[in-house]
């Protein structure tokens, strides 16, 4: 299947860029501004300075990659979005059948990190609401953890 760029990447409600920044804003900046968000769940924003930063949302990471947008979307053409974009298990994704629609992104059933892999497997379509909502709570709460702390999640009322 060859997939295009714009099946790997998708445009957030305005609704879901609220929630991003509620839930996520403890952890970026409000200077830094997004100007990506990838099917796979993750966002790419700009800071004052041009450099560009990639928010794994699975892990909780963000990272600066790139120095200006001209160099990030050159990084991004070269490697045609293997690593930032996850484009083998979007592939793998929507050849399976998987669905997303508007103002959804995939997010993990595990995040990775607790445990859960950067796989189609793991991944599920989902209202970039509710998942930009849901990682950034579940970020929140892992973050002054040390690694390796044992997690237990409970759910109920």
């Amino acid at each position: 299947m060859v997939i295009s760029w714009k099946q790997l990447t998708f445009v957030p409600t305005p609704e879901a860029l609220e929630e991003f920044r509620s839930s996520w804003g403890w952890f970026v900046p409000d200077e830094m501004m997004a100007f990506m968000a990838a099917t796979s769940g993750d966002l790419f924003f700009e800071a004052a300075d041009g450099a560009v930063h990639w928010l794994d949302t699975g892990r909780g990471e963000l990272s600066r990659v790139a120095a200006s947008r001209d160099e990030f979307l050159a990084a991004m053409r070269a490697d045609g979005g293997n690593e930032w974009l996850m484009t083998p298990v979007v592939e793998e994704l929507l050849g399976a059948g998987a669905v997303v629609g508007d103002g959804q992104c995939f997010g993990y059933k595990v995040l990775p990190i607790l445990g859960g892999d950067y796989t189609a497997d793991n991944m599920v379509p989902m209202s970039a609401v509710a998942w930009y909502g849901s990682s950034g709570w579940y970020h929140q709460q892992l973050h002054d953890l040390p690694d390796g702390t044992h997690v237990r999640l409970s759910v109920g009322e």
